[in-house]
This record gives C-alpha cells, structure tokens and sequence, in this order.
C-alpha cells in the first residue's frame, strides 16, 4: 500500500514555486521507502531586458538555421529522385558532412 501527499511551497527569496510530492510505500513485511520529488519553477526568469534580447536573438538565429536546412533537405530529395537514389541516403550524406553536423547539433542543442 501506498499514501502520497503534495505540498505547494512558495519561497520569496528566490522567487520560485515549488511542490514536494511525497510517496510512502509500506509493505506487508513492515519495511518502508520513501520517494520525494520537488520540482520547482522560477516566477521570474528573466531579471535586465538584456537577457530577453540575448534570448530572442539566439531563438531567431537557431529558427534561420531550421528553416534553411529544412530547405537543403527539400532540395535534397528533389535531387535524389531524379538520380533515383534513396532519399534518405541523400539526407545521410548531406547530414554526415562537417558543417551540417555543426548546424544540426546547434538545432539540437
């Protein structure tokens, strides 16, 4: 058997929510474990407006990077099916390239 309990905590120092969630299992030999999990959340995540510009460059340079390897990869098949070569062995050698693994690895990231 088991009993579980949720508690909301606030914390003003640090601005932040959190819930501790708190599992007791009991089995029928008298041992017990316990699992706590407290995930928290920041309120304000962002503290000077310089951190909203940096945020949002990098959100448009990553979105420039999607949008043009998604273009390549178009342009990839198209190529590939007039040679008649398996597009996905297309995309593999393209992909498997230096720099477009840099690119890939930066969308990933």
């Amino acid at each position: 058997e088991s009993v579980r309990a949720a508690v909301p905590l606030y914390n003003p120092e640090l601005h932040t929510i959190t819930v501790v969630y708190a599992e007791f299992f009991f089995a029928r030999s008298g041992k017990q474990w316990v699992r706590i999990l407290a995930p928290s959340l920041k309120l304000q995540v962002y503290y000077k407006l310089t951190h909203v510009v940096a945020d949002v460059v990098c959100l448009i340079l990553v979105l420039h990077i999607f949008f043009s390897e998604g273009k390549e990869v178009r342009v990839i098949i198209i190529e590939a099916k007039q040679r008649r070569m398996a597009p996905f062995k297309a995309i593999f050698r393209h992909f498997t390239q230096f720099w477009n693994g840099v690119d890939c690895m930066c969308m990933i990231g």
